[in-house]
């Protein structure tokens, strides 16, 4: 490695020495003026190449330590430190001390130190076979032990220098390479690629299914826990790329280890299917939404699929049946895809009906129409005579005339309003009210969830927002008419876009007591039940008087 360059000044030099200690990539720039010499002294971690391209990457090259130095040209002039700055990638502070930078160049070389020693391979890892060492692409020495080359990587894995293996199995460290010399090596264009075990892992979520991922991703989330994700973790435990992280979140306790060859041929996934053609696949959204006109909602059978399709002009064969259950997934009405959501808006049409207007009764009639797609076949001919004592109710009540007609058509819309009531509780029970354990987290569940909550009634507009509209959780704060101490917080989820919020669910009202009174509701909320509100989406916290 070349010799960092020097500023002369002794308090600069110590640091630069320091910073090449640890391995930090060190560039001094150098201004001469009419009375003083400035020095901009940047220290940076090497990014290891098993990170390059990927987000810890540029994390890692986002940090960074810059300082100025300046030396007047009078005889017996000393060195003055004038700026130190320390920038990550979303922020920056400044130092006021040499003590202080000193500490900063020294967690930057435990950073470095640690991240060279996630990604640098393991001894076990070095080709059994006699090494040839290349300094600066030329040939300096052969036949080097592989024993020599794995004590080699130990110490530097040790000291947590930057370390990495090629492609062809070679020991790459700053300008020296050392490569693995077979007695019959291959052409280069049969050269074998890399073994798959080293460069995938095995995923196991809550003792689930194992699935295959690449290294890297593996290797981005074990750091991710280690660091920025640190406080979603309960327990972790990490070595030789191997890790156990038990999350405080929905995503449980996730296993990573290195996958063995019989995890490659056990575990990979089935080759893609062969293509299928546009005819073909019209063909099968055709018997698809039938299947849906139908509301078969339960399970698509071999023997379910033949009882649907029996009285049709030309029934498929069962070789098509696969290709029909791929439309009918693809097809999913929103009201089957978030069943919850869907019983949720027609029991809030339900309570909307209790003021027996018919325009409110017809609307509990469309909702009960759709219901049946969220619901078991079992209970499909109990939201359909709901349904029927619904529509007749409602013919009732525009018909009614009389006084007397008028009393009856009333008493028949009160029954037909709790039968729907009922039958939507027999669907979904949650549907009573929303509970905070049911809102969707992520931007695709909420998405379905605004879909499936105004499917009945949604305009075009309103249609298009849902599909190109940004997902968030909206908090609406409103203080009390009183003193102002207690808050009232309603938590819903749902579709941004421009002009309106489409909600995915009735809202969630939190009612909590202010925890500073200088702050606004929207702040105190904020603290408060800011770390129950666990989404993959932005939280936006918003005053009511500011709407």
């Amino acid at each position: 490695m070349a010799e960092p360059q020097k500023t002369g000044i002794k308090n600069a030099d110590e640091l630069i020495t320091l910073a090449a200690a640890f391995g930090l990539t060190v560039t001094v720039e150098t201004t001469d003026r009419e009375t003083l010499t400035s020095y901009v002294v940047r220290f940076a971690i090497p990014v290891p190449v098993a990170y390059a391209g990927t987000e810890l990457g540029r994390t890692i090259a986002g940090d960074t330590m810059t300082l100025l130095w300046t030396k007047a040209k009078k005889k017996g002039a000393r060195g003055c430190l004038v700026d130190a700055t320390v920038w990550s990638v979303v922020s920056h502070r400044k130092l006021r001390t040499l003590r202080e930078a000193t500490a900063a160049v020294e967690t930057l070389g435990h950073n470095s130190a640690k991240y060279a020693r996630d990604a640098a391979p393991l001894p076990e890892d070095v080709v059994d076979a006699p090494h040839a060492l290349y300094i600066d692409g030329k040939l300096r020495k052969e036949g080097i032990p592989a024993e020599r080359v794995r004590t080699f990587v130990k110490n530097r894995r040790f000291n947590g220098l930057v370390t990495h293996q090629d492609d062809d199995g070679g020991i790459v460290c700053d300008n020296r390479r050392y490569v693995p010399v077979t007695t019959e090596p291959a052409p280069a264009e049969e050269a074998p690629a890399p073994a798959a075990e080293e460069r995938m892992h095995v995923r196991i979520a809550n003792g689930g299914s194992p699935e295959l991922l690449d290294s890297r991703d593996a290797l981005d989330e074990i750091n991710h826990a280690m660091m920025d994700g640190k406080r979603d973790v309960r327990e972790m435990s990490e070595g030789r790329g191997n890790a156990r992280i038990v999350y405080r979140d929905q995503r449980g306790t996730v296993e990573l280890r290195r996958a063995t060859a019989e995890d490659i041929a056990a575990y990979a996934p089935a080759p893609a299917p062969a293509p299928v053609d546009e005819k073909a696949r019209r063909w099968a959204e055709g018997f698809a939404a039938k299947w849906w006109a139908e509301q078969h909602t339960g399970e698509p059978t071999d023997a379910a699929l033949a009882a649907v399709f029996a009285h049709t002009v030309k029934p498929p064969k069962r070789e098509a049946y696969p290709l029909i259950r791929e439309a009918i997934t693809a097809l999913t009405p929103p009201a089957a895809a978030a069943p919850l959501f869907a019983a949720l808006a027609a029991r809030e049409a339900a309570d909307e009906a209790a003021d027996l207007a018919p325009s409110s009764l017809h609307r509990l009639i469309n909702h009960m129409e759709t219901m049946p797609l969220a619901a078991p076949p079992a209970l499909h001919e109990r939201l359909r005579a709901a349904r029927d004592t619904a529509e007749g109710a409602w013919e009732s009540l525009r018909v009614a005339h009389s006084l007397p007609a008028k009393n009856a058509a009333r008493s028949a819309a009160k029954d037909a309003i709790v039968r729907a009531r009922a039958a939507i509780l027999a669907v979904q029970p949650h549907a009573s009210r929303m509970h905070g354990t049911d809102m969707p987290h992520t931007a695709d569940s909420i998405r379905a969830a605004v879909l499936a909550y105004m499917y009945v009634g949604a305009t075009p507009d309103e249609t298009d927002a849902i599909e190109s509209g940004t997902a968030e959780v909206r908090v609406d704060c409103r203080p009390d008419t009183g003193t102002g101490w207690m808050v009232t917080a309603r938590v819903t989820a749902g579709i941004r876009d421009v002009g309106w919020f489409l909600p995915a669910h009735p809202p969630i009202v939190v009612k909590f007591r202010r925890v500073d009174g200088r702050q606004s509701p929207a702040d105190n909320a904020r603290k408060v039940i800011g770390s129950m509100l666990r989404v993959d989406v932005p939280v936006k916290y918003k005053d009511a008087a500011r709407h």
